[in-house]
């Protein structure tokens, strides 16, 4: 009794049954070895799309193409979603793009997949930086120092120090400058970006010590003579802050910034007629300002 219905063997088919039975499970077999080798060529298929893809992809990042990147390595995921590889290499490119969320979506989905995946912290750091996650930044940054080798340790504390500086933290970051020049002292960006700190925090003197630095890295760097005025001019330093913004006006001659700066000094100086005059320049080179 099979639910309602009855299956009546005659007299002398018992015999038979068993060679039906035998019958039935060899198409049956064939019929499922059938399904899983559509299944398995399905499979193939889609990993050799996602494979091309995944190369060409791999092609437009090599000339930084990254746009393009992306959409191939978007095909390339589609075809196969739980593949790290691609998405970790999805990551970078967007990374290069500046989409931060995006890159930190598939670096956080390769590391859950994968919690010893080797993420490189500086690549982490970048990623929560750009997408303006403070502490997180701060603490890959820190990650990174311990495994870092030291001929590029200055990068790091570089980077560090700009996340710093970027959330007005001086006194960190001044510190973080000082370990980069440590490690590479004929770096002149180092001493430009410790200056902004000492600037930041009103230290007039080691910001034009930090000048003077960045000048004698790099002597063609005409943009250090305005900031280096300006220090100049906070210490009283009036004549030394003036021969700074006249190399920063002959190497920049259309900066109303520099014109509107000097005529502050000049003000201080009771050089009212001078200070006007650079006044008129400003304005006229389109500088709106306030005295």
């Amino acid at each position: 009794m099979l639910g309602s219905h009855s299956i009546t063997l005659r007299k002398g088919s018992e015999k038979s049954f068993p060679a039906l039975f035998a019958i039935t499970s060899t198409y049956l077999a064939i019929c499922l070895s059938l399904f899983c080798t559509g299944q398995a060529s399905a499979q193939s298929n889609s990993d050799t799309s996602a494979a091309t893809e995944f190369s060409q992809a791999q092609t437009f990042a090599a000339k930084s193409q990254y746009i393009s990147a992306v959409k191939h390595y978007n095909k390339a995921i589609a075809a196969a979603p739980n593949n790290i590889t691609y998405r970790y290499q999805r990551g970078l490119a967007n990374l290069q793009l500046h989409c931060a969320d995006e890159a930190l979506k598939d670096f956080e989905f390769c590391r859950a997949r994968n919690p010893n995946m080797p993420i490189n912290s500086k690549l982490w750091a970048a990623a929560y930086r750009a997408a303006d996650q403070f502490q997180p930044a701060i603490e890959q940054y820190t990650i990174a120092l311990k495994s870092e080798p030291k001929k590029t340790q200055a990068d790091v504390y570089y980077d560090r120090a700009q996340t710093y500086l970027e959330h007005d933290k001086y006194a960190l970051a001044a510190a973080d400058y000082t370990s980069a020049i440590s490690l590479r002292p004929y770096e002149e960006r180092y001493y430009r970006e410790r200056a902004k700190c000492h600037e930041a925090m009103k230290d007039y003197a080691g910001a034009l010590s930090d000048y003077d630095l960045s000048l004698k890295a790099n002597p063609g760097n005409k943009s250090i003579y305005l900031s280096r005025a300006l220090c100049y001019s906070q210490l009283g330093k009036y004549k030394e802050s003036i021969d700074d913004y006249a190399r920063a006006i002959a190497a920049k001659p259309n900066d109303a910034k520099a014109y509107a700066m000097r005529a502050k000094t000049y003000q201080k100086m009771g050089r009212n007629e001078l200070a006007e005059k650079d006044r008129k320049t400003a304005r006229e080179l389109g500088e709106m300002f306030h005295i």
